[in-house]
């Protein structure tokens, strides 16, 4: 087996990061010169493509990187999404309803043409006004306001993110279990 027949697929958080969410020069260094000789690497996170490419831009990249836990393939080479993974309409709608039932907010992104838009309700909680006030500062991610998930288009609706208490975010999963597709 040469080295062109083995992927090897790094998580960030907990895993390439260092304590500062940063790789770091030792890590990056090391990197790009196996990438150099011909070893595929990739890395596999939850994050989006606006998060992720200003952390990895001391890397050399050369072949797709998996975002949002694998709803979403972006070719970091060519500067191009490959791959889009939608919910499914009822999905989406039992999502926002159970949110509404539970009193529970978060973030819902959506791709619309190439581009991952999110999009919050009320920030109820300091997690998520931190959530929001870090990734602008830090990585210069824009957020849209709206009065509520149900206003937007759900077609295109590919992940949402919840933070709450476990507890809260214990019924919201209890209630998903329920929700038949």
């Amino acid at each position: 087996m040469s080295k062109a027949d083995i992927l090897y697929i790094s998580d960030l958080d907990g895993t390439l990061l260092d304590s500062g969410a940063k790789v770091s020069d030792f890590s990056s260094s090391a990197l790009n010169a196996m990438i150099g000789e011909g070893i595929n690497f990739t890395i596999a996170t939850g994050r989006t493509l606006a998060t992720a490419k200003s952390i990895l831009s001391t890397l050399k990249l050369q072949i797709p990187i998996v975002l949002l836990n694998g709803v979403l393939i972006y070719d970091i080479a060519d500067h191009c999404y490959l791959e889009v993974n939608t919910l499914l309409l009822k999905t989406a709608e039992s999502v926002i309803e159970i949110l509404k039932k539970l009193n529970v907010t978060g973030f819902m992104y959506r791709m619309v043409g190439d581009e991952l838009l999110t999009y919050h309700e009320t920030l109820k909680t300091e997690p998520l006004r931190n959530f929001v006030k870090e990734r602008k500062k830090r990585y210069n991610k824009h957020f849209t306001y709206i009065n509520s998930f149900e206003e937007l288009p759900l077609d295109d609706t590919v992940f949402f993110t919840l933070l709450d208490t476990h507890e809260r975010l214990q019924l919201v999963s209890d209630a998903m279990m329920g929700v038949k597709i």
